[in-house]
């Protein structure tokens, strides 16, 4: 059995919509019954409130005006005085404003034989009472009073005063019938809304019971993604850690107010620290690091957001060239750094540095000429001294004018193939020589020494050498031949 409800349980948890669903629809389906019940009974006791009971109201109204009407015109009889006409007129249009209120309120009641009659009755009676009081106004009183208190008179108040009981039974049967029906609706809608109640009770409870098991299922779901999302945290924060210690950079978190929040391993490592002997201090606080605190301040004090500066730090009393990287982040109120040790690159770049100055040097004071040309026939560059020997002005003239060195340098084309076959399988040429053009269009003879420069995929990226006029030693070479023909002849 237990087996059976668990199963059930476990049903009604994965049907968990469809049953609150249907909890729903019974609770409101009990309910409109109830509802129904309730409103007609509400309808019933407003009915009896507002409608009977004011038509009960007016009809003692009505009695007690028509008594009023009675004696003042008995009492105009009587005295002569014209004030009992005047309380006569004004009771008169009170009782006719009730009479039309609850014709008003409830006009079925007077639309039936004896209300008719009961009207005449009225009628005439009115009649009578104006009459007397003509009477009176002539003088005749006497004439009024015996109007007022003749059978007439009195037959017409007896018509009158049965028309009113009945419509005052009438009334008050009505009232003791609205109020029966008003008590057995409210029987009925008690004994709905007690069903209602009981019938609801267990549809609840099991409601409740599948939104109970559900919530706790949902719970114990979302602890488990949370636990697996804090793993996931925790793994991510491991590896992230793993990295940052791992990577040959200080790295530092520092907050707005310069105070170190975290470290990795490079850093406190250089500076001979544990991470947690440096979190929670100041950046100014360690030696040597002023430069990189006054940074820090003016960074986090700006409106920048990533910045980057070159600072000399003192490293286990010893000067060292740091780049310097920030970025803030948390809407400025912290800011990561990175510093990358460049002292030995600065050194490298300084020591390079002077070597091009030197070379620079050689290159542009040399008395021989030094180029570099690329395979397509342009000059990529020329020292002072080539430029010279051509006739330019200047090595920005020469590479400028210059655009084909075949054409415009070889004035044999065939020895210009000769250089470039023998430069590309050889790598290197030497004392090769060959007639050259000048700017002015006179020819010399010039000898050069080069060698090819390749990529790494064996691609020739350009020549380089270095060339010299020989055209006065070829001259004194072919007078010496010529002497030495003469001789020998």
């Amino acid at each position: 059995m237990k087996r059976d409800v668990a199963h059930l349980f476990q049903l009604t948890i994965n049907r968990s919509l469809a049953i609150v669903s249907v909890g729903v629809v019974l609770t409101l389906l009990l309910f409109l019954p109830l509802g129904w019940s309730a409103w007609s009974a509400y309808r019933t006791f407003d009915m009896v409130i507002v409608h009977d009971f004011r038509l009960q109201h007016l009809a003692g109204s009505v009695i007690h005006f028509d008594e009023v009407l009675t004696m003042s015109a008995r009492m105009n009889a009587a005295t002569g005085e014209s004030r009992w006409e005047k309380r006569y007129n004004d009771c008169k249009n009170k009782l006719d404003a009730a009479i039309k209120d609850a014709v008003k309120i409830a006009p079925n009641s007077y639309q039936f034989d004896g209300a008719a009659q009961t009207d005449r009755a009225n009628q005439k009676l009115m009649a009578i009472e104006q009459e007397s009081f003509e009477l009176v106004r002539n003088g005749q009183r006497n004439a009024a009073a015996d109007l007022l208190f003749s059978p007439a008179y009195e037959r017409q108040k007896v018509i009158y005063a049965q028309g009113i009981q009945r419509e005052l039974d009438t009334l008050q049967f009505r009232i003791q019938t609205n109020l029966q029906n008003f008590g057995q609706q409210l029987w009925l809608a008690s004994t709905i809304a007690a069903l209602s109640l009981f019938t609801l009770l267990p549809i609840w409870w099991v409601v409740l019971q599948v939104l109970r098991r559900y919530l706790k299922a949902l719970l114990q779901r979302y602890l488990k993604a949370q636990t697996r999302s804090e793993q996931a945290l925790h793994a991510a924060k491991t590896q992230l850690e793993t990295v940052l210690n791992t990577v040959p950079a200080n790295i530092s978190w520092v907050d707005a107010d310069g105070v170190f929040m975290g470290v990795n391993n490079c850093l406190a490592d250089s500076l001979s620290l544990t991470p947690g002997e440096i979190v929670g201090t100041a950046v100014n606080s360690l030696d040597g690091n002023s430069q990189l605190a006054q940074f820090l301040e003016e960074f986090l004090l700006s409106p920048k957001e990533v910045e980057d500066r070159r600072i000399e730090i003192e490293i286990k009393g010893e000067p060292r060239c740091y780049l310097i990287g920030v970025q803030k982040y948390q809407q400025g109120k912290a800011a990561v750094s990175f510093g990358i040790d460049i002292t030995d690159w600065q050194q490298a770049t300084d020591s390079l540095k002077i070597a091009e100055e030197k070379y620079r040097s050689i290159f542009e004071n040399a008395l021989k000429g030094i180029f570099q040309s690329a395979p397509d026939g342009r000059f990529i560059s020329v020292n002072p001294a080539m430029a010279k020997i051509h006739r330019y002005g200047s090595p920005d003239e020469m590479m400028e004018c210059v655009d084909n060195i075949a054409k415009q340098i070889y004035v044999d084309h065939d020895r210009h193939k000769d250089f470039v076959k023998a430069i590309e399988a050889q790598g290197a040429v030497k004392d090769f020589e060959y007639r050259s053009y000048c700017k002015d269009g006179s020819i010399i003879w010039t000898q050069i020494d080069a060698r090819v420069v390749r990529d790494q995929h064996n691609q020739v990226l350009y020549y380089e050498g270095i060339v010299q006029d020989i055209t006065d030693r070829i001259y004194h070479e072919a007078q010496l031949r010529c002497q030495l023909k003469r001789v020998a002849n």
